[in-house]
C-alpha cells in the first residue's frame, strides 16, 4: 500500500511511527507475551479448514453467532451479497479515474482484511488456537469496507444506501435479541455461582477455582497467585485461591491450601485444560467425602467435607515395571494405594503410573486400569487419556518425554478382598487394544490391591 503510492516515503514513515508506537503501548505486556506466546501450542485442539475458519468469521462478524435459524442464514448471506455487489459498483465507478485518492485508502483495508486474515490462519495452522475473538482486529476493516460498499449504492439510487443499510440493521436485530435476552445463549454465569457459594461456604472452606478470571471480580478474599498463600482477608469470608494444577507438586500445593479446610469447593469452568486428567476430583476422592456437585452455566461447583488436619499424599513407593507397548510407549514404574497396606472401601485408591515414550504415537492413546477378581471379572475400572504434563496426547509429545499419570479407581462397590490390578493401553478413536511389544498380551497385571472391610 505504501510502496505503490506516489507518496510512499511519507507513508513509509507513517507506517513506522505507528509500529512504534504500538511497540511502546504494548512493551508493559511484552515480558508475558514472550514468555507465554513462542512456546505455546495446544496439539488437544482440532485445526478448522480454511473454509470452516472463514465460515466461523463470517457468522460471528456479518450478523453475530445468535442468528436464528434460516433468517440468520439468509441474512449473513445478504449481508456479505451487498457488500460484494457494493464494492463492485465502487470498483467500476473508480475505472474513470477521478476517485483515486479514495481507492488508495479503500485498497489499504482491503490488505489490512485480507492480509490479517492470512497472517492469523498462517499462525493458527502453528499454533492451534481459534476463536473469532482472537481475530477481533479484522473488524474494523471489514466494517468501513461495508459501509464504504453500501455508500457506493447511491450511484445506483439515492435511497439505495440507506435502505439496503436499514435491512441489515433489521436483520441483526433478532440476533441482538438472541444473544442479550436468551438464556439459551447465555455463555457463562459466575453470579450464580458467586450466590451460591456465599450461601455454603464459611471462612472455615477453601474456595479452589481453576481459571484466574473472572472469579475475583466476584469475591472480595481471593489471590490468583499461582504460587501464593491464602489471603488472609477479610476474615468473614471463606478464601478463595486460583489453584494451577502441576500433576507432580499438586499433593504438596493442596496440603498449603487445603489442609486445614472443613469443606473445599472446586470450581471448574467449562472449556478449562487445567486439570483435564481430573487429578484434583482423585486425590479429594481419596480424601475426603464428596458431598455433590451443582452445575452452572459454563462452571461446575463440586463440594468435600474433609477431616483436618490433612496431608495429602500420593502413592510414592514405585515399584519398576518396565512394560513395553508396540507404539514404543513404556509405563516404566507405579504405585498405588492398597498394594502394600489395605484400602478402604470408602474413599477411591489412586493409581500413579510414569510413562515414557522415545517418540510420539502415530494416534492419541487411552489408559484403562480394572480391578479385577478372581474369576476375571472386572470390579473397577477407570479409562482416561494418555496424557503428558502438559496436557498434551501421545501423539504429540516430544521425544524422550516422561509422563506421570494419576488415576482414580472407585471401590464403593466393591467387596473386600485381594485383587488383581490390570492395565490396557488402547487407542482413542478405534479403541483397539494395543500389545505388549514381546506378544504377551494386550492386558499385562501390575500387581495386587487389597480392599479392606
Amino acid at each position: 500500500w505504501a510502496l505503490v503510492s506516489p507518496q510512499r516515503w511519507r507513508r513509509l514513515g507513517t507506517l513506522v511511527l505507528v509500529g512504534l508506537a504500538t511497540l511502546v503501548l504494548l512493551a508493559p505486556l511484552t515480558p508475558v507475551m514472550m514468555r507465554q506466546i513462542p512456546g505455546y501450542t495446544n496439539a488437544n485442539l482440532q485445526l478448522p479448514s480454511l473454509v470452516a475458519y472463514l465460515g466461523d468469521l463470517a457468522r460471528a462478524f456479518t450478523l453475530g453467532e445468535y442468528a436464528p435459524g434460516l433468517s440468520g442464514d439468509g441474512g449473513r448471506w445478504l449481508w456479505l451479497a451487498l457488500l460484494v455487489f457494493g464494492a463492485v459498483v465502487g470498483l467500476l465507478v473508480s475505472l474513470d479515474g477521478t476517485a483515486r485518492s479514495r481507492w488508495d485508502r479503500i485498497s489499504l483495508l482491503v490488505l489490512w482484511l485480507v492480509g490479517g486474515l492470512a497472517v492469523y490462519y498462517t499462525i493458527l495452522v502453528r499454533r492451534s488456537a481459534f476463536d473469532p475473538r482472537y481475530i477481533s482486529f479484522v473488524l474494523l476493516p471489514l466494517w468501513a469496507l461495508a459501509g464504504w460498499a453500501l455508500a457506493n449504492l447511491d450511484s445506483l439510487a439515492r435511497p439505495a444506501p440507506w435502505l439496503a443499510a436499514g435491512a441489515l440493521i433489521l436483520l441483526t436485530v433478532p440476533s441482538l435479541r438472541a444473544d442479550l435476552t436468551d438464556p439459551n445463549n447465555f455463555r457463562e454465569d459466575m453470579s450464580g455461582v458467586v450466590t451460591w457459594l456465599q450461601e455454603r461456604a464459611t471462612p472455615e472452606d477453601v474456595i479452589l477455582v481453576d481459571q484466574r478470571y473472572p472469579f475475583g471480580f466476584f469475591w472480595e478474599r481471593w489471590s490468583s497467585n499461582a504460587f501464593g498463600d491464602l489471603p488472609a482477608t477479610p476474615t468473614d469470608e471463606a478464601p478463595a485461591q486460583y489453584l494451577f494444577v502441576d500433576v507432580n507438586k499438586i499433593a504438596e500445593r493442596l496440603t498449603t491450601l487445603a489442609g486445614e479446610a472443613r469443606n473445599v469447593f472446586w470450581v471448574t469452568w467449562f472449556e478449562s485444560d487445567n486439570d483435564p486428567g481430573a487429578v484434583v476430583p482423585a486425590i479429594l476422592d481419596a480424601n475426603g467425602e464428596l458431598l455433590g456437585s451443582q452445575d452452572f452455566r459454563g462452571y461446575t461447583v463440586t463440594e468435600w467435607r474433609l477431616d483436618p488436619p490433612l496431608t495429602f499424599q500420593l502413592p510414592n513407593n514405585v515399584q519398576p515395571l518396565d512394560l513395553r507397548f508396540e507404539p514404543g510407549i513404556v509405563l516404566a514404574e507405579g504405585d498405588w494405594l492398597g498394594r502394600q497396606a489395605p484400602v478402604s472401601r470408602t474413599h477411591p485408591t489412586i493409581v500413579a503410573l510414569r510413562w515414557q515414550a522415545d517418540q510420539p504415537t502415530g494416534r492419541p492413546l487411552k489408559v484403562s486400569l480394572r480391578l479385577k477378581d478372581a474369576s476375571g471379572a472386572t470390579v473397577s475400572q477407570t479409562d482416561r487419556v494418555l496424557l503428558n504434563d502438559r496436557h498434551l496426547r501421545t501423539n504429540a509429545w516430544p521425544p524422550a518425554t516422561t509422563a506421570l499419570g494419576l488415576y482414580s479407581l472407585p471401590l464403593a462397590d466393591v467387596p473386600p478382598g485381594v485383587y488383581d490390578l490390570s492395565v490396557v493401553l488402547y487407542d482413542e478413536e478405534s479403541l483397539a487394544p494395543v500389545g505388549l511389544s514381546d506378544g504377551s498380551g494386550v492386558e499385562p497385571v501390575l500387581g495386587t490391591l487389597r480392599v479392606a472391610e
